[in-house]
């Protein structure tokens, strides 16, 4: 008997919702979230499980996100390691001059700044995220302590 799109959605949900509030491979990240966040997590969690159940059942394309976190998840970072890393990173905006305007690349190393405090991401998963979260390729290269340093100095700007 085939499964509705309904299990398929609920399982995905239950699983991912499961991992990402009381597992290892998720857990301690969503609890270091936010209120804002966490609700942002289970959103995406939910919005994932969705897509990813009518995707199985019929030719639907899930949004570009969520064949990002397929991706990740066969680099080694799991979907709710993903969802975090994109609750983390999606309400940033640039930081802005002394005149009001963006201050080129600050947006970058916000989204780096935050990728960076999710433990136990290898440096070519932290680079998958890094681009998957939009981060300009002339900032994606920079190690922990020189997106700290550069973030710094456009504080005091």
């Amino acid at each position: 008997m085939p499964c509705s799109m309904a299990l398929i959605s609920l399982c995905c949900w239950f699983i991912l919702l499961t991992q990402a509030c009381g597992s290892p491979c998720g857990g301690a990240e969503y609890k270091k979230l936010n209120d804002a966040q966490k609700a942002d997590c289970v959103d995406y969690i939910y919005k994932m499980s969705d897509q990813l159940a009518k995707s199985s059942v019929s030719k639907y394309e899930p949004d570009s996100w969520v064949t990002k976190a397929e991706k990740a998840e066969k680099m080694g970072i799991s979907a709710t390691d993903f969802v975090v890393a994109k609750a983390k990173t999606s309400g940033l905006e640039g930081l802005k001059d002394k005149d009001g305007n963006t201050i080129k690349n600050s947006k970058g190393l916000l989204v780096m700044e935050q990728i960076y405090s999710i433990s136990g991401l290898t440096s070519k998963q932290r680079e998958y995220l890094f681009e998957a979260m939009g981060v300009g390729k002339e900032v994606r290269h920079y190690n922990k302590a020189l997106v700290q340093q550069e973030l710094r100095k456009m504080r005091k700007k």
